[in-house]
């Protein structure tokens, strides 16, 4: 589940997002007792509560209801906003933003969930995205990648030993999708016209055709738990700081899960 601080009282205090921070909250989960559930639901907006209704199964339900909870929570942990005062809005390409009731606040996110995890990565003067995946896909890795990847990455997949192949493909699809997500253009950017290279135990390299877009965003890739990835890319100036709480102690203290890999 990667490293984490020497004590506790090394990490910054939750209510602190300095410009140049990036705070991940997670939290593993599998289903919301019914107390919760309903607790989170009286927080969510109509059109939340509506699209969680859409899910045919209790268990997607369950997912996009959490991830909405742990979004709010976390915009409120820096904001005086009571979490069910939070409105959102959608981009001119359909990425969530804060509604423009919210004009005033700098604050940027992004949301992701998968079986048995949901995440958002909260900032307060770049773009971010955010992605998480489960390593029990069952996707052909070498059919989707042929597909959809880099040249550069289908040559490092079709490298690896069967043992590793499934785990190296999701991570690279998870780092490409929090990219996509951070950009805010959706798959009219093609994900063969960038990739990433897992350089030794702990680096990676962010590799684009477009013109100083290169250097414009940062990386992190982690592991919060044996059975998931987590990814996220930030429009960035300066290196950026990342730093990761697990619900439900975030209120008290970051876990501060380092970065399996970081971009160079």
């Amino acid at each position: 589940m990667g490293r984490t601080s020497k004590s506790s009282q090394d990490a910054p205090h939750p209510g602190s997002l300095g410009p140049l921070d990036v705070h991940i909250r997670y939290r593993g989960i599998e289903r919301l007792d019914h107390a919760e559930y309903s607790t989170a639901l009286a927080v969510l907006s109509s059109d939340e509560r509506n699209r969680a209704a859409r899910f045919a199964f209790a268990r997607d339900r369950y997912m996009f209801v959490a991830a909405h909870l742990l979004l709010r929570r976390g915009l409120s942990a820096y904001e005086n906003v009571p979490l069910q005062d939070w409105e959102f809005a959608a981009d001119v390409h359909g990425k969530p933003v804060l509604s423009g009731r919210h004009r005033e606040v700098p604050l940027h996110f992004n949301l992701a969930h998968t079986r048995g995890l949901v995440a958002c990565a909260i900032c307060r003067s770049a773009d971010v995205g955010i992605d998480v995946e489960s390593l029990d896909s069952a996707v052909e890795p070498l059919d989707v990648a042929t597909r959809y990847f880099s040249p550069s990455e289908i040559a490092s997949l079709q490298q690896c030993d069967e043992r590793t192949l499934a785990g190296r493909f999701i991570e690279l699809w998870t780092l490409k999708e929090a990219y996509i997500k951070a950009v805010g253009t959706g798959f009219s950017h093609p994900l063969s016209s960038f990739g990433f290279h897992l350089l030794g135990h702990s680096g990676l390299q962010f590799d684009c055709h477009s013109v100083g877009e290169q250097s414009a965003y940062q990386f992190a890739l982690f592991t919060p738990s044996p059975r998931h990835r987590m990814a996220v890319a930030v429009a960035c100036v300066r290196n950026e700081r990342f730093t990761v709480m697990a619900w439900p102690d975030e209120s008290a203290v970051f876990a501060e899960l380092l970065p399996d890999r970081t971009s160079r």
